[in-house]
């Protein structure tokens, strides 16, 4: 069972408890992080991070599909309805979904994907943000260039050919330059009153205690619109103290239960999925100049000595 995902959720939604007693369609979630995730668009903390506070609250231009869990997820159009890539293997073209808008109202376009693209790599821009660049440098290191084709049209050009582009743009997400212009320019004020594309919308943010949202109505993808008029997602980084909370009506669902309590968990009528653990870890060498990998040598012998049948 270590080498599962378990995922444990209540049967039914349990009675408003302590979380500000928000009314019987509030989903209350504990978080398997010590804090709430960035909120401004790149999420903190990993693939928790993605989970709780990307893919609730914004979308990317290409999404993983994960309508189902007895198949392995394959991506999907999201933001953008259709990508090609050129003949360089390098000049990749997305036509956008039209009518999307963002949470405070603005548009969704062409423009709002180059600026967000610059909140994320260009240090000149005004809305380059140090704390999400960190977050997407994992994913946006090989993007060399973009260009707005039309209202409808951005061009992505990588530094080399990488034929899982689309895959690393599943983790790359949209703010609402709208919004960030009405904070002031500023991200702090942004991370309170975040704006994405998402099924739901932030109400309220309270750092190390918990974040409130409410169901956004007007989502473009009807099939992913929430089924909750709440959710509230609170930091609960502790396995014993996840099943307790849940135990004691606290929470709705929780992650990863401890294995030695899902016998417990069950017995007292909570349902426990578990699916294989989807990740596949990436491993990048590193090539500064003293890196023993600047030597093909080296690195040949680190082929060598991976053990493929594992």
């Amino acid at each position: 069972m270590n080498r599962r995902d378990l995922m444990l959720g209540a049967t039914a939604l349990a009675a408003a408890g302590p979380v500000a007693a928000q009314g019987a369609s509030t989903l209350r979630v504990a978080m398997t992080v010590g804090d709430i995730p960035l909120t401004t668009g790149q999420p903190s903390q990993g693939s928790e991070g993605n989970r709780f506070c990307g893919i609730t609250f914004y979308d990317p231009l290409i999404a993983w599909d994960l309508s189902s869990s007895d198949r392995a997820a394959t991506l999907r159009p999201s933001l953008a309805e259709a990508w090609t890539v050129g003949d360089d293997g390098k000049t990749w073209s997305f036509r956008l979904r039209a009518g999307v808008r963002f949470h405070d109202g603005s548009l969704f376009n062409a423009e709002a994907v180059a600026w967000n693209l610059g909140k994320l790599l260009d240090r000149e821009a005004p809305q380059f943000d140090r704390q999400q660049a960190a977050q997407g440098s994992l994913f946006t290191g090989n993007i060399a260039r973009w260009r707005v084709r039309d209202a409808a049209t951005v061009e992505i050009e990588t530094k080399n050919a990488d034929a899982v582009f689309p895959y690393i743009m599943a983790n790359v997400f949209f703010s609402s330059p709208a919004r960030f212009a009405e904070v002031g320019n500023n991200w702090e004020r942004f991370a309170e009153r975040p704006s994405g594309t998402g099924p739901y919308i932030v109400d309220r943010v309270v750092p190390r205690e918990r974040l409130e949202a409410r169901r956004n109505g007007e989502y473009w993808q009807e099939s992913r619109r929430p089924k909750h008029e709440r959710l509230a997602l609170l930091p609960m980084p502790d396995g014993l103290t996840r099943v307790a909370a849940l135990l004691s009506n606290q929470v709705d669902f929780i992650e990863a239960p401890p294995p030695d309590a899902v016998p417990r968990l069950r017995s007292a009528g909570f349902q426990v999925p578990t699916n294989a653990y989807p990740h596949i870890w990436c491993h990048q060498l590193s090539h500064l100049p003293d890196s023993p990998f600047r030597d093909v040598r080296v690195r040949k012998a680190a082929n060598l000595a991976i053990n493929r049948d594992a």
